[in-house]
C-alpha cells in the first residue's frame, strides 16, 4: 500500500528582487495559456465542485502548495468572486512574482495558496504609485515639483526607466504625460465614480488608450482591480488596478468593486469547519460573510449558491 506524501512546510514567500528572475516568469507561460484555453470547457456543477473539493484537500494537507487555476475558478464561481469593499479596509499589496527557497512563482496565476504572505506584502501608502497618486492630488498644477516626478526623472536620467501600464517612462515629456493621464482618471473617477470593468463605456475605455502612457492592448486587457482573501480574512490589493485604488483611497470614496483572485487555504479551511459544507459550497458561504463584514453588497452570489446546492 502506498504512503500518503508528507505535508510540506508551509513556503514563506519573499518578492523576487532581480528583475531577471521575474522575466524568467512570463505572464503567459505555456501552462496558464492551456488553462485559458480550458477554461470555457469548465462547466459549473457537481464534478467540478468535486474537483475544486480535491484540490483544495490536496492544499490543505500540505501535498501541494498551491492550485486551481485562476481562469477555472473564475469558471466555476463567476460574478461571485466580484464584491464591493471600503477602499480604506486595502491596507497592503501582495506581490506578484516571489519566491519561497529556489521556487519562483507568480500568485496570480493561482486561486488557492497555504503559503507564509507576510514577507511579500508592501503597505500601500508606501508604493511607488501611491506616491505618485498623490503627487496628483498634492502637486495638480505644478506636478514637476512632486518628490515623485523628479523620482521618475532621476531613474529615466541614470538610464533605469520606470515603466508604468507597459511604457517606459524614459524622459520628462512622457512623465509629464503620465501624469497627466493620471490627472484625467482621477477627475474621471471623481466625476463618474469607480465601476465595474463591464460596465465601463466604450467611449470611456476608448479616452485611455492609445495615448503615449497607456496602449490600446493595456485597456483592452484591463481588469477589476484584483484582491487577495489572506488566512484571517483580510482583503490584500493584488494585481490590476494600482492607479484606480490609490485614487479611490485619496477620494475617500466609500466602495469600490474589486474582484477576488487569489484565496489563502487556511481562511476557507475556518470556513468548512464552520459550516460544515464542501470547500466550493464553503467558499461561495465565505464569501457572503466575507462581504457583510466589509459593509459592502456581494454581486451575482445567490445564482452560484443555487448552482452549488
Amino acid at each position: 500500500m502506498s504512503q500518503a506524501r508528507p505535508a510540506a512546510a508551509v513556503p514563506r514567500y519573499v518578492p523576487l528582487s532581480d528583475i531577471t528572475q521575474s522575466e524568467d516568469l512570463p505572464a503567459m507561460p505555456f501552462r496558464r495559456r492551456l488553462a485559458v484555453a480550458a477554461a470555457p470547457l469548465v462547466r459549473p456543477g457537481r464534478l467540478q465542485e468535486a474537483a475544486f473539493g480535491r484540490a483544495y484537500a490536496r492544499v490543505a494537507a500540505g501535498q501541494s502548495q498551491r492550485a486551481v487555476r485562476y481562469e477555472a475558478a473564475e469558471r466555476l464561481f463567476g460574478s461571485a468572486l466580484l464584491i464591493g469593499i471600503d477602499p480604506a479596509r486595502l491596507e497592503h499589496q501582495l506581490i506578484d512574482t516571489v519566491r519561497a527557497g529556489a521556487e519562483a512563482t507568480r500568485l496570480s496565476h493561482w486561486f488557492l495558496d497555504r503559503g507564509d504572505w507576510s514577507g511579500a506584502l508592501v503597505r500601500l501608502g508606501d508604493s511607488d504609485v501611491g506616491r505618485e497618486i498623490d503627487a496628483v492630488f498634492d502637486h495638480a498644477e505644478q506636478p514637476e515639483e512632486a518628490p515623485a516626478f523628479r523620482a521618475l526623472l532621476a531613474h529615466a536620467e541614470a538610464g533605469h526607466a520606470q515603466v508604468r501600464n507597459g511604457v517606459a517612462l524614459a524622459d520628462a515629456a512622457t512623465i509629464r504625460a503620465y501624469f497627466a493621464h493620471n490627472a484625467a482618471l482621477r477627475a474621471s473617477i471623481e466625476r463618474d465614480g469607480l465601476k465595474p470593468r463591464s460596465e465601463v463605456a466604450a467611449r470611456t475605455a476608448r479616452a485611455f488608450s492609445g495615448s503615449a502612457v497607456r496602449s490600446r492592448k493595456a485597456e483592452r486587457l484591463e481588469r477589476d482591480i484584483g484582491i487577495a482573501i489572506g488566512a484571517e480574512g483580510e482583503p490584500i490589493r493584488m494585481i490590476g488596478g494600482h492607479h484606480r485604488t490609490a485614487i479611490a483611497r485619496r477620494l475617500g470614496l466609500p466602495r469600490i468593486p474589486v474582484q477576488i483572485r487569489l484565496v489563502h487555504a487556511a481562511w476557507l479551511g475556518g470556513w468548512i469547519s464552520r459550516t460544515g459544507l464542501g470547500p466550493a459550497r464553503a467558499l461561495a458561504e465565505g464569501l457572503r460573510g466575507l462581504s457583510a463584514a466589509l459593509l459592502a453588497a456581494l454581486s451575482g452570489l445567490t445564482p452560484v449558491l443555487e448552482r452549488l446546492t
